[in-house]
């Protein structure tokens, strides 16, 4: 929307209101617009939600002592010691949520079942190195 904007009056950004404040495409300002311009509402997809196990706190602890115990019996030095972690980075986003006429009953969206995707994953060691991104693009 800020592009469009930005290409077709671009001078609305620069204006300011006789109280001093300037035009800002906030989420409000767009929800506000696509619903009374549009007659569009947000519509939202449902599924179920990531079961966490019921003995959580006790797996927590258990592999938090593993690990110290690790430590210290191997005398594993500070710079060895490396937490990971990986994300998801998506091409295109797709997405269960779109805006449709407001009382449609069927919403149908293209390319929910494609994934177009690459896992980055990030580390630190325990001494403050944080070591170079690795890029996952197959497996």
């Amino acid at each position: 929307m800020i592009a469009v904007i930005s290409d077709l009056a671009p001078q609305i950004f620069h204006q300011r209101a006789k109280d001093g404040s300037q035009f800002q495409c906030s989420d409000t300002f767009v929800r506000h617009w696509l619903h009374h311009t549009l007659h569009w509402s947000e519509r939202r997809a449902t599924r179920a939600a990531q079961k966490i196990p019921g003995n959580w706190e006790g797996l927590c602890e258990h592999s938090f002592l593993r690990l110290a115990y690790t430590i210290k019996e191997e005398d594993i030095p500070s710079a060895l010691y490396i937490n990971s972690d990986q994300t998801q980075v998506v091409y295109a986003q797709g997405s269960q949520l779109t805006w449709a006429q407001t009382g449609a009953k069927q919403i149908s969206t293209v390319g929910n079942d494609e994934k177009r995707a690459f896992t980055v994953m990030v580390s630190i060691s325990n001494d403050g190195t944080m070591l170079p991104l690795k890029a996952i693009y197959q497996g």
